[in-house]
């Protein structure tokens, strides 16, 4: 441990600690954790300190002026928290309020500034990710003389990095302060990087006291660069001038990289600062240059890479245990299928590009939602959309909506401390768009799964909270939707839904399977599915039918 002291600021969403699940204790919600559950948050250096801050914050969006924030009085709060016996325990992973009637509320955001002691440079986290990745290339048998492990392995050829959502975020800090070679600036730790639902967000890892469990976009006390690339034009239209790729392609790297993002990181309001101008006018063009870069969008697919069967209203719990985190039901796209076959993909692109008489061995080319092609546009043009539709919950409220905006915590990159605590607020970024939909209401402009091209419902990357979870008026970041089309011609005249029924689109279960299998051999075709995974798309389809039909 250090001896440093670091002033640092978290902030927690009172619905992720308050709300008890199925099997919980009851949780006492007069204390609050420091930080994510299941993370080690970072102490304070003394339980009386007097210059820390609390605020309860509501309507926390990008509409700030219809957000409220109240300091809460010094004298009202502490570190620490109570125990069974209305006493307060002086443990520093908590806070609590003075008073044991008073409680933190579901539906709040908590922000809570203060010095924390023994904190240390998040960066030794990719120092250690790079210097562990050269060593495995390096591996000889001088090399392991003097250690008392013996290694029966290898050295290592190649080495691929695959990161997703936190893990992805962290890949992307690496590779703009190019923590991908070694100190000499002559042997690549990397040979192809892949990154999965991170939408353009870094996070807090290059820092002093940098907290990676502060996961949200906004909370990134480094914002910008978003994009691989911006070109001459597109810096001067801002005050930005580089790209996340601009020190690895002054040094000419080869190193491969994939970008892989689903609907929920463009509702979240950041994937589309990936290929985007920062004035929203225009589509980055990457064709100059990328030979070693792809980027794809995963049309309808929520965050969660391996979402629970069936749906239900709350992630992994069962539907008819009535829990409701949100008011839709959740997204059941696998995107399992997808990352399996990318592996492969990977693994030919690196070994194989020097072959220049086989094309195969080629990715396929970028593919998301453009300018260009139409299929972007402001968020608040899709939830009016679905308001047509009976039971879709769509956000009507402007205060939904969930785009990233300007902050400035006053970062200095010579000391790695924030100065600006709490950051001072900016306007938000226009580029902050959506794909548009088809008249399925599912997302345009991207690599499809069976369940987008032969559908039975509308797939989102968006869903409202539910009131039972606190803050009903804000969006979920994780789950998404799954919207059923109505079963007859009868029932969708009656609720004047705009997207055919079920029995209008099919026969029977069986032409509704045979759709999907065709749809699914395209995708294998097209190498975006391996031969392995029919059976269990096809699987899935049958208990999707059974599912929908049933509800």
């Amino acid at each position: 441990k250090s001896n440093l002291i670091v002033r640092i600021m978290t902030e927690i969403d009172g619905s992720t600690q308050l709300f008890n699940l199925p099997g919980q204790s009851n949780i006492d919600n007069r204390n609050l954790f420091l930080t994510t559950t299941g993370h080690i948050p970072l102490l304070v250096n003394e339980s009386t300190q007097s210059n820390a801050q609390l605020f309860e914050i509501n309507n926390y969006n990008i509409n700030l002026e219809n957000s409220f924030v109240t300091e809460i009085e010094r004298n009202c709060w502490r570190f620490g928290k109570f125990n069974s016996n209305n006493e307060i325990d002086n443990d520093l992973q908590y806070i609590c309020f003075t008073d044991p009637n008073k409680i933190f509320r579901k539906g709040y955001l908590y922000r809570i500034i203060y010095d924390a002691i023994n904190v240390l440079p998040s960066a030794f986290n990719l120092i250690l990710i790079r210097d562990c990745a050269l060593w495995l290339k390096n591996i000889t048998t001088n090399s392991n003389r003097n250690s008392n492990i013996q290694l029966n392995i290898n050295p290592i050829h190649r080495i691929c990095a695959i990161g997703a959502s936190q893990t992805g975020r962290l890949l992307r800090t690496m590779i703009q302060y190019d923590f991908l070679v070694d100190n000499f600036g002559n042997k690549e730790a990397f040979d192809a990087i892949s990154i999965w639902a991170a939408g353009a967000s870094q996070g807090q890892f290059n820092q002093l006291a940098g907290q990676p469990s502060q996961a949200l976009p906004h909370l990134s006390t480094i914002q910008f660069p978003f994009a691989p690339i911006y070109s001459i034009n597109h810096q001067q239209q801002s005050n930005h001038q580089q790209g996340l790729h601009d020190l690895i392609n002054k040094r000419n790297s080869s190193i491969k990289f994939m970008y892989f993002n689903t609907s929920v990181e463009y509702h979240r309001g950041d994937a589309s600062l990936l290929h985007l101008s920062i004035d929203g006018k225009h589509d980055l063009c990457f064709n100059n240059n990328n030979n070693n870069l792809r980027i794809y969008f995963i049309s309808g697919a929520p965050h969660n890479p391996f979402p629970t069967w069936p749906p239900s209203y709350a992630e992994g719990i069962p539907i008819n245990l009535n829990v409701y985190v949100q008011q839709n039901l959740t997204n059941p796209i696998e995107i399992a299928p997808f990352f399996r076959s990318h592996l492969l993909m990977l693994h030919n692109w690196i070994n194989n590009n020097n072959n220049n008489n086989n094309n195969n061995y080629e990715p396929p080319q970028n593919q998301f939602p453009t300018i260009t092609s139409n299929t972007l546009c402001e968020p608040q043009i899709i939830y009016n959309w679905f308001t047509n539709i009976h039971n879709a919950n769509a956000p009507i409220n402007l205060n939904s909506l969930s785009r990233l905006w300007q902050r400035d915590f006053g970062f200095d990159f010579n000391s790695g401390i924030c100065k600006n605590l709490p950051p001072i607020e900016h306007s938000i970024f226009v580029a902050s768009l959506v794909p548009t939909i088809d008249i399925n209401g599912n997302d345009m402009n991207g690599i499809n799964h069976p369940f987008i091209n032969i559908p039975l419902a509308s797939f989102t990357g968006w869903s409202l909270r539910h009131s039972n979870f606190g803050g009903q008026h804000l969006l979920m970041m994780v789950s998404g939707s799954m919207i059923p089309f109505t079963k007859t011609k009868q029932q969708r005249i009656e609720n004047k839904d705009p997207r055919l029924s079920i029995e209008e689109r099919y026969e029977n279960k069986q032409q509704y399977l045979m759709l999907i299998e065709q749809a699914t051999k395209k995708l294998i075709e097209s190498k975006w599915i391996l031969e392995r995974d029919l059976n269990s798309c096809l699987n899935r389809a049958a208990l999707l039918w059974d599912l929908i039909n049933e509800l």
